[in-house]
């Protein structure tokens, strides 16, 4: 376990920030490599399968993780205040909460999946297989959330290797999963879902088991298990601000999905292949920022303000550092990048509009890099209402641009809707940052005020 405003900044970003890293790459590889399954062994009606509800599902998970994420700036505040005690009944009582939350919730929308779909404007030709893989996922989702609660654990009391080691146990049983249910048993998109959850449950299992020693070794036991309601609060304060943030951008995206999907097969698939690759890239410095919110928290628990700015400084030229290279390698790669996704001898537009998103307008995500940036520093310090209007800025240009243009351009119209979106977000938040917390007695004195 690792503090991190103790020693040098630059040796406990680096650290701290490449088993990040790495973990969200081989996540995101993961998830890119379902779909490479499902092209390539169900073909193209199989990835868009898969595809056409993924914006609904990341739409409800990222509800889910929000709390998570918002929930692990809360443990990262009091590891940072040493307040060790207060750490096992936190995690004991918010995890029951959000467990009832989430079964309940699952229960609804596997029920209403029909109008879900419809909304979806998902295709007669897939609309069977669709229903299958978004029930099962939903079904099995209490599962596949854990791992995420217990990462935002792990990362807020300043451990980031062993969400690795969770993360590469839980990518080879779902690769081998995949391809068993695939090949040998013949479940199709059923099986996709099904190996998602297993190995989501045996990962669950190991994180418990590490998470138990971990408390132990702080010598928490004492503390007891009990209900901690004044932890319920502190999970509302952080989490529920962070899961609004969450919801508002991924509501943007389901609106999205649906004018994607109303397109056809070929678009459907097109930009399920451009989701994983943005997954990707985006995973990059989405999990590299997490050191800058951990890193500000701990700061915000022990009152040291001063060394908040620092976390920016060192942040930003790290996440470039790690970011830019694969964008230039992708475009570079466009083309046999996408073709990963798709049986071998196949042609067709879905090929050609993810190429051209590849090559013409990922380059543009660094200004996501940019606003990912901000967010992890205001959530840190607990200004999370910033990140949300932020993200509401983001998501409303991303709609309103998006049907300005594809009556014109198609589907490019969406993927410029989403660069004039990351080019709007991130001026917003470097005039924010600039305007109220670039000098240090500015930064204090409202950190004073919310503390």
């Amino acid at each position: 376990m690792k503090n991190l405003t103790e020693g040098n900044i630059y040796k406990n970003f680096f650290v701290f920030a490449i088993p990040l890293i790495l973990a969200g790459l081989l996540s995101s590889a993961y998830g890119t490599i379902d779909n490479v399954i499902a092209g390539k062994f169900l073909g193209q009606e199989g990835l868009a399968a898969t595809g056409s509800t993924s914006q609904a599902v990341r739409f409800f998970a990222c509800i889910f993780y929000g709390m998570s994420v918002g929930f692990g700036m809360y443990i990262a505040k009091i590891f940072g205040s040493k307040k060790y005690a207060l750490l096992k009944p936190a995690i004991f009582s918010v995890t029951l909460v959000v467990l009832g939350i989430i079964i309940v919730s699952c229960v609804l929308i596997v029920l209403l999946h029909r109008p879900i779909l419809k909304i979806l404007n998902v295709a007669e030709d897939i609309y069977v297989d669709s229903a299958i893989y978004f029930c099962i996922y939903i079904g099995g989702f209490a599962i596949i959330f854990l791992n995420h609660y217990f990462m935002c654990i792990f990362n807020a009391i300043g451990l980031s290797v062993y969400p690795l080691i969770a993360s590469v146990i839980s990518g080879i049983l779902n690769i081998v999963g995949n391809i068993v249910s695939i090949t040998v048993l013949h479940m199709g998109v059923t099986g996709i879902a099904l190996a998602s959850i297993f190995a989501a449950l045996i990962v669950d299992i190991v994180y418990i088991v590490k998470l138990y020693f971990c408390l132990k070794e702080l010598e928490t036991e004492r503390a007891g298990l009990f209900f901690d309601k004044s932890a319920v609060k502190g999970f509302i304060k952080y989490g529920m601000p962070s899961s609004f943030q969450q919801s508002v951008m991924y509501i943007s995206s389901v609106i999205v999905s649906a004018i994607v999907n109303s397109m056809g097969v070929s678009a459907t698939a097109s930009y399920n292949v451009v989701m994983r690759v943005y997954d990707i890239i985006a995973g990059i410095y989405q999990n590299a920022s997490r050191t800058l919110a951990n890193y500000a928290a701990q700061c915000f628990g022990s009152r040291q303000y001063k060394k908040l700015a620092k976390g920016l400084i060192v942040g930003l030229p790290q996440e470039l550092l790690f970011t830019v290279p694969l964008i230039v390698l992708c475009a570079v790669f466009a083309r046999p990048l996408t073709l990963m996704f798709f049986p071998k001898g196949f042609e067709g537009e879905a090929i050609d509009y993810a190429i051209i998103f590849i090559r013409f307008y990922l380059p543009f995500i660094v200004f996501n890099l940019v606003c990912n940036l901000f967010h992890g520093f205001f959530r840190g310090i607990s200004y999370m209402n910033i990140a949300t209007v932020s993200t509401l800025l983001a998501s409303v240009v991303r709609i309103i641009a998006s049907l300005a243009l594809v009556r014109a351009f198609m589907i490019e119209g969406v993927y410029a809707g989403w660069v004039v979106s990351w080019l709007v977000e991130a001026a917003f938040a470097t005039f924010i940052y600039v305007k109220y917390f670039s000098t240090g007695d500015k930064l204090e004195k409202r950190l004073e005020k919310v503390e």
